[in-house]
């Protein structure tokens, strides 16, 4: 068995609990870091290997920011959405891989994106992620953004780490 199909991971999530649990395979579970309302656009972990994620979110016409973006009457999801799901991506990648310690957090420093193709709802939007640590308080991510086959977007960005600093 492969070491990217044995990580493989399977998970739904929760906009209201702290600490989401992950099912990877076996009977043992695993931990992934606070979920919380911050992965708003991450439905669901399709696969993961050691640098690359793979998330999908889906998108139906019931949710007013689909209901509000309509291009030639059909609803799309915008770009910004597409964005915003895979910089979630990475940074959930991040924590998973250890690269922040708890007193920090992520902020995007650049970000590039090309739009390929809209994505017309209803729909499921896949982000494949990929990210490379810098080791100077930095790390890139690269990611594709498909629905039904069709690459929707093109996204890179390069996050770096704040530390929080207590009040008091």
């Amino acid at each position: 068995m492969s070491e990217a199909l044995y990580s493989e991971l399977i998970f739904k999530r929760s906009v209201w609990v702290s600490t989401l649990t992950v099912a990877p395979r076996a009977s043992s579970s695993s931990k992934i870091p606070e979920i919380r309302s911050a992965w708003r656009f991450v439905e669901s972990v399709v696969a993961r290997e050691p640098n690359r994620l793979v998330t999908t979110m889906s998108w139906t016409l019931k949710n007013p920011l689909i209901d509000a973006h309509l291009i030639g009457g059909k609803h799309i999801v915008p770009g910004v959405l597409l964005t915003e799901q895979a910089a979630q991506t990475a940074l959930l990648l991040a924590r998973i891989n250890g690269l922040m310690a708890s007193n920090e957090y992520l902020v995007l420093s650049q970000l590039r994106c090309d739009f390929l193709h809209p994505g017309v709802a209803p729909t499921t939007v896949t982000a494949e992620v990929s990210i490379r640590g810098t080791g100077h308080g930095h790390f890139g991510f690269m990611a594709t953004c498909s629905s039904e086959g069709l690459e929707l977007a093109k996204i890179k960005g390069i996050a770096s780490k704040v530390v929080k600093v207590d009040a008091g």
